[in-house]
């Protein structure tokens, strides 16, 4: 068994989790919610925000590749003249 394996088994164990769920969450195919950040955090002595902020900003990064550009194409309110935006939101 190597080391990350090791470690694994043990950050299972040690946070009551799903090794399921831990598993996929270092594979980046699940989210770090609140309650694996809590646990997380516990065990590694950090403030389980590191984890979700992680999270967060991976999940932006992800959608910033795949449509960013598509959505800095679209116009801001700023872009609108004022009686356009009266038409819209009255």
């Amino acid at each position: 068994m190597d080391m990350f394996s090791a470690f694994i088994g043990i950050l299972h164990a040690q946070i009551d989790a799903l090794a399921n769920r831990t598993n996929l969450i270092l594979a980046g195919r699940r989210t770090a919610m609140g309650d694996s950040a809590i646990r997380i955090g516990y065990w590694l002595d950090m403030a389980p925000q590191f984890w979700t902020n992680l999270q967060t900003q991976y999940g932006l990064a992800l959608a910033e590749h795949s449509v960013g550009a598509t959505i800095r194409a679209l116009r801001t309110v700023v872009g609108v003249e004022q009686s356009e935006r009266e038409k819209h939101w009255a």
